[in-house]
């Protein structure tokens, strides 16, 4: 991110997972008749995220896509590699992938047994898929993720990222590591600012490589007449602040007066920012001033409302926050760079 100007790239999360085959062709709309420069989707458990992405292709709708986050024991790295590529393809763009080692309980059901180090799982996992997606021939002798083979490389002037999924400091030396960017949820500028970028710096600095991208989403609810704030907060993180990895990491960010009441001390604290299109915009700017290099947005919106006048919502509050991120003037009498 450019240091003088802290203007982050701005994107779009979707907030649900595609359910029809049709939805990412849909929301594609909002990238390309917005000022976002990609859509995020969340993992999807009802379709296969790659042929969604691909139908929508095929109707003529790309924009480049990230998909977080994705739970590791859910996926194979021969399997995702194949997808992976296909979604590259499809879309004519660079594709970005961020993974997560899970909870305990995912890890049972979907592994049979959980993971004693979550992160040489994760570490083990992206050293695989980075292997096979670059066409190396992988021969990893490893404790979760054993594997000796290779998939036929494939040229191509399209790009896949591969990132990790960050809450804490340990997770964020890692990927600072060995990934292409991370990616954290809920989390407070000041916590990115004091503990998530310092970590991701060391583990950059620890393997003498450049500091990853930082993604980090704004959860955003516009004021508008009638609109239940407080209902649409809960449905978006209330089932986030009953799970055990975020509640520690809001209650080491000092964010304890969140956890013990919940949504409507999220609306208040900012962490789902409610209010104006400039309101929002402030809190993009202070996400990017923290340290993130790219900021999604992910608006939260009534279920019933029409497709046109949430797609227009998304447009508007992507104009006002564009405009409030224009590049500061340099100084007079400076040198471009």
């Amino acid at each position: 991110m450019d240091q003088q100007s802290l203007r982050p790239t701005l994107s779009a999360f979707w907030p649900y997972t595609p359910s029809a085959i049709d939805d990412v062709a849909r929301w594609s709309e909002v990238v390309s008749g917005g000022p976002f420069e990609r859509l995020w989707l969340g993992q999807s458990v009802a379709l296969d995220t790659a042929a969604a992405v691909s139908y929508s292709a095929g109707t003529g709708r790309r924009c480049p896509v990230g998909i977080a986050v994705n739970v590791i024991p859910m996926h194979h790295p021969l399997a995702l590699t194949q997808s992976l590529r296909a979604i590259a393809e499809a879309t004519r763009h660079d594709v970005t992938a961020c993974f997560s080692a899970g909870d305990p309980v995912a890890q049972r059901r979907f592994t049979g047994r959980r993971y004693a180090s979550p992160l040489t799982a994760a570490r083990e996992f992206l050293t695989v898929l980075r292997g096979l997606i670059d066409g190396e021939h992988v021969r990893h002798d490893g404790k979760y993720f054993p594997l000796d083979a290779r998939m036929p490389a494939r040229p191509s002037p399209h790009r896949v990222h591969l990132g990790l999924g960050v809450l804490r400091p340990g997770m964020a030396r890692l990927t600072g590591e060995l990934a292409d960017l991370a990616t954290t949820w809920l989390t407070p500028p000041d916590y990115l600012r004091d503990v998530i970028v310092p970590a991701l710096q060391q583990g950059a600095d620890s393997a003498g490589r450049a500091r990853p991208r930082l993604v980090s989403p704004v959860h955003a609810i516009v004021a508008a007449p009638g609109r239940d704030a407080a209902r649409l907060a809960e449905a978006a993180i209330g089932k986030h602040l009953r799970t055990p990895s975020y509640r520690t990491m809001l209650e080491q960010s000092g964010q304890g007066e969140v956890l013990e009441r919940g949504h409507t001390a999220a609306l208040d604290s900012g962490l789902v920012t409610y209010g104006s299109p400039d309101d929002i915009a402030r809190r993009v700017a202070e996400v990017a001033t923290a340290g993130a290099d790219e900021v999604p947005i992910v608006l939260h919106q009534p279920r019933d409302l029409p497709w046109a006048a949430l797609r227009e919502e998304w447009y508007a509050l992507g104009d006002v926050i564009e405009r409030r991120l224009q590049p500061r003037p340099a100084p007079i009498g400076s040198r471009p760079a």
